[in-house]
């Protein structure tokens, strides 16, 4: 009977040993489960991250060209603009020639019309000198009008 009584209290302790080791074993697998969730949540957000990053890195892509065809369409129009602006100094300079050439035929014209009229005044004053001569009209009444269009003003060279 103290055999039995032995092998119970060595059974007894057996029994309470596997439930220790089986409280262990499933303390350990929960805590393997805990482990296992955090290493997949952690795979997860990696993933995640991966694809934002990826994501991200062709948008990147997406706005280096979109700039660099910005930055091209600025050097064209850049270009296109130094060349408009070369015409027009070109017709500037053009527009000044014939300007210069303009003003120099106003100058010829007005030393012509300043002979003519001079030519005129003289031809008048010889015909006034005659009729005075000859006691119609005096000359100092026919002269006014002929001073007046003399004395009219004409264009400014220099403004032009």
């Amino acid at each position: 009977r103290a055999a039995a009584v032995a092998v119970a209290a060595q059974l007894r302790e057996a029994q309470n040993a596997a439930e220790e080791q089986s409280k262990l074993v499933a303390s350990q697998n929960d805590h393997l489960a805990d482990l296992e969730s955090r290493l997949s949540s952690r795979d997860d957000a990696v993933k995640t991250l991966e694809q934002t990053s990826q994501a991200q890195g062709r948008a990147l892509g997406a706005l280096r060209s979109q700039m660099e065809g910005m930055k091209n369409d600025g050097a064209e129009r850049e270009s296109k603009l130094g060349q408009e602006i070369i015409e027009l100094k070109k017709k500037v300079q053009e527009k000044k020639v014939v300007i210069h050439q303009q003003r120099k035929k106003y100058a010829q014209a007005q030393g012509y019309i300043e002979e003519v009229t001079n030519e005129l005044q003289k031809v008048y004053d010889e015909q006034e000198s005659e009729r005075s001569r000859n006691g119609r009209t005096s000359p100092a009444a026919t002269a006014a009008p002929l001073e007046r269009s003399r004395a009219s003003p004409c264009p400014d060279d220099n403004n032009a």
